[in-house]
């Protein structure tokens, strides 16, 4: 009788352990799932052009006592780069402390060559089993570009000194989106003088193309060299340039009173030879 009580109360231990165990998980006290913590995000859904950044603000919690620290990675489409930022510093990991909401912000760069559309982004933070995780977008709407030349592509003129030269350039949208109010201007050398015609452009189409007509003045006395002219395109999205070089040369009547002022000279040496003879 004695042996069989002793059998009973060993084999009650190992039920005993597996209840308690099933009820501790039901009931929370699992370590994994009690510290999970929580990473969010105030807007998950930006839009911007392609040549702009897309800037979310994430707040982190923890809900384990002490402190932890958290990896902080980003899925993101091929050639995009992010940016965490904590504390006014960039970081790659963070430390929280307690169960306060910890501020992140993050930048994310979209790729040179990314085209109009809507990108999921996925934001990790990881600490040892805690794997928190958000879930952004990041909507591109396309993207601003001009570009800013001659007609051939030829950055190179010949003008006499006092004279009037004619330039045509060509701004054409190189983007996906409309441009509007772009202003043109140059920056030249002392005393020159120019026009440019249309000096405003009030829109430009995608792909479309304007032609700009630039008259150029050079003083009279513009010592003969090269120059450089410089002509911008600017709006509030895009800002271009090109520099054209300019080479001076002497106008034809200069040239004719410099023969003169040298065969008047050599006349005066032939005089005075003459007159005093050699000594």
């Amino acid at each position: 009788m004695k042996t069989i009580i002793y059998k009973t109360k060993n084999q009650k231990h190992p039920f005993l352990i597996a209840v308690f165990l099933f009820l501790a998980f039901c009931s929370g006290l699992n370590p994994a799932v009690a510290q999970k913590g929580a990473l969010s995000a105030n807007l998950i859904n930006l839009e911007a052009t392609a040549a702009e950044v897309f800037r979310y603000q994430l707040e982190l919690r923890q809900q384990r006592e002490g402190s932890t620290t958290y990896d902080l990675s980003a899925d993101l489409p091929a050639g995009w780069q992010a940016n965490f930022t904590a504390q006014g510093s960039a970081v790659r990991a963070v430390q929280v402390n307690n169960k306060d909401p910890y501020p992140i912000s993050l930048e994310i760069y979209p790729s040179p060559t990314v085209k109009a559309g809507t990108y999921p982004i996925r934001i990790l933070a990881l600490a040892g089993h805690d794997s928190l995780a958000v879930e952004l977008q990041a909507v591109v709407k396309g993207n601003y570009k001009v570009s800013l030349s001659t007609p051939d592509s030829r950055l190179n003129e010949t003008l006499v000194a006092g004279g009037t030269k004619t330039i045509k350039l060509l701004l054409k949208n190189e983007g996906s989106l409309d441009l509007k109010d772009i202003d043109l201007s140059s920056k030249l050398p002392s005393n020159w003088e120019t026009q440019i015609s249309p000096a405003k452009v009030e829109a430009l189409r995608p792909g479309a193309a304007q032609e700009v007509t630039v008259s150029l003045k050079t003083p009279e006395k513009t010592i003969v060299g090269d120059y450089m002219a410089t002509f911008e395109a600017k709006n509030a999205q895009v800002n271009e340039d090109t520099d054209i070089r300019i080479t001076v040369k002497a106008s034809l009547l200069s040239g004719w009173l410099g023969i003169l002022a040298i065969l008047i000279a050599l006349t005066l040496v032939y005089l005075l030879i003459k007159k005093y003879g050699r000594r």
